[in-house]
């Protein structure tokens, strides 16, 4: 988009639900959801990099683990991808609650 001298800037102004949340299932028979397309975090929790890239390489690992016979692996990652989303929204909540 090229801005001419003189136009108005587009209103972007407006309000989002920026707040946490998780695909369920985060798992299936033969995929799995890693990244973001997994879970979203609170931007407040400061965990959304951190955690989009963790879950990528534990998923990765999770993928290829099943690839190799090791069924249970999937189930495994989706039970720690619960657990870490979990701990985050409990840990927002709770600096919510401080302001």
């Amino acid at each position: 988009m090229h801005r001419i001298a003189g136009d108005a800037l587009p209103d972007f102004t407006g309000i989002a639900d920026a707040g946490s949340s998780r695909l369920e299932p985060l798992v299936g028979e033969a995929w799995a959801a890693v990244g973001d397309a997994g879970a979203a975090f609170d931007p407040v929790s400061g965990q959304g990099i951190a955690n989009a890239l963790v879950s990528g390489l534990i998923g990765g690992r999770a993928i290829a683990d099943h690839l190799s016979g090791r069924r249970e692996s999937l189930p495994t990652y989706a039970c720690a991808m619960r657990a870490t989303h979990e701990r985050t929204a409990y840990l927002v909540a709770d600096l919510y609650r401080q302001i």
